[in-house]
């Protein structure tokens, strides 16, 4: 049997980091392939972790300064202490380890390129492993230590419309030398088009691969009774305050994934600290789904709920294009929400007749195009 590399985030506390990263591999693998995720934990770029921590101390000292902002920042900080979110992070720790198949640890890139001959190909992919503001054009994410015959892109994520200066011709270099290229955004292969002259295929999630049937085989009994709005939020602006007092409106239980400060605090919501089943149930599980996270979409899509996506506005770097592209394609684009149109929310019902056709159709042609990439690949080994 064929082994297959995975390079991909795995390491976050966040349900879709966990769930692509699983997505890719079980696809893989039903392909009749073997397949690991590489075990490389220190995939950040040293000035990007530096740029992280010292706009992490600057955000705090200026968000703090305030009598909102103590209150705040206490609030978070016995928040991420607490004995539900660390129950949450230990699942989470759990379930990598029951599900990712993690190659041996590799401590630095060197440890990387030493495992490298045990894999007949591999697969970078999915989530924004290519944005230059969260990897700082890390190798690793471009499969630099492989053959070239042997890198295969699986929609991955830009996020930036443009690639800052300082990065442009290493990505032009390395994503030049792909055996095989595809996004999860049609917006990142007009990018890569742009910097290599090459064709990029526009790929569905990994998450997306899969159905919900698939899915329940991982879910987790919650013990939430009855009819319930979902929301999982991980921003929030005055277009999230306004949806939640819309659907507070409808008189139904609402649910909160706890993530940001002004959902976590909110004395209405039923607070739960799921954990990757119980998410999964929650999904399936809700009336409504209430989300600015595109796994959230793409999740809520899968179990076929009665959503909408809410555009974020509280982070300097647009994190809305790739829900925008996702919903477009399957022509949901509707479904998004944000402060020109919240005003007309109105809950109406999804027809999921057209969008299962079209979802149907996207994911069939990719994985023609995996399996395709995954079979020349290894068929080269062999030559």
């Amino acid at each position: 049997m064929k082994k297959i590399g995975i390079a991909t985030f795995y390491t976050a506390i966040n349900y879709g980091v966990h769930l692509q990263a699983y997505a890719l591999k079980e696809a893989i693998e039903q392909g009749g392939y073997g397949a690991q995720i590489v075990n490389y934990p220190h995939h950040l770029q040293k000035e990007a972790k530096e740029n992280s921590k010292i706009k992490k101390y600057l955000g705090k000292i200026t968000n703090v300064m305030t009598p909102h902002g103590i209150k705040r920042y206490f609030f978070m900080k016995n928040f991420r202490r607490s004995e539900a979110e660390n129950a949450k992070k230990k699942s989470f720790k759990k379930f990598s380890a029951e599900n990712f198949n993690l190659t041996e640890y590799c401590d630095k890139y060197s440890d990387v390129e030493n495992i490298c001959g045990s894999f007949d190909a591999f697969v970078c992919g999915s989530d924004q492993i290519w944005n230059p503001h969260y990897t700082a054009c890390n190798p690793f994410f471009f499969l630099r230590f492989a053959p070239e015959k042997g890198r295969i892109a699986y929609a991955p994520s830009i996020g930036v419309s443009e690639i800052p200066k300082e990065y442009e011709e290493n990505y032009k270099k390395y994503l030049g030398e792909f055996a095989s290229l595809s996004s999860r955004e049609s917006s990142a292969c007009d990018t890569v088009q742009k910097l290599t002259g090459r064709e990029c295929k526009t790929v569905v999630d990994p998450t997306l691969l899969h159905s919900g049937d698939f899915w329940d085989k991982l879910s987790e009994k919650c013990d939430i009774e009855g009819d319930y709005a979902l929301l999982y939020f991980l921003g929030f602006s005055d277009t999230h305050k306004k949806i939640i007092e819309k659907i507070a409106s409808q008189g139904l239980k609402i649910v909160n994934i706890p993530i940001c400060y002004e959902t976590a605090s909110d004395a209405r919501l039923i607070q739960k600290h799921a954990s990757i089943g119980e998410f999964l149930s929650l999904m399936k599980g809700a009336k409504y789904v209430l989300t600015d996270s595109f796994h959230g979409a793409a999740f809520a899509v899968n179990y076929k709920k009665n959503f909408y996506s809410v555009s974020r506005s509280d982070t300097k770097f647009s994190l809305n294009s790739r829900t925008a592209d996702f919903l477009r394609k399957i022509t949901l684009e509707n479904r998004i929400i944000d402060k020109s149109n919240v005003s007309d929310v109105s809950f109406d019902e999804i027809d999921y007749s057209k969008v299962q056709e079209l979802l149907e159709a996207w994911k069939k042609d990719s994985l023609e195009y995996l399996y395709s990439a995954l079979g020349k690949a290894t068929e080269e080994q062999d030559a």
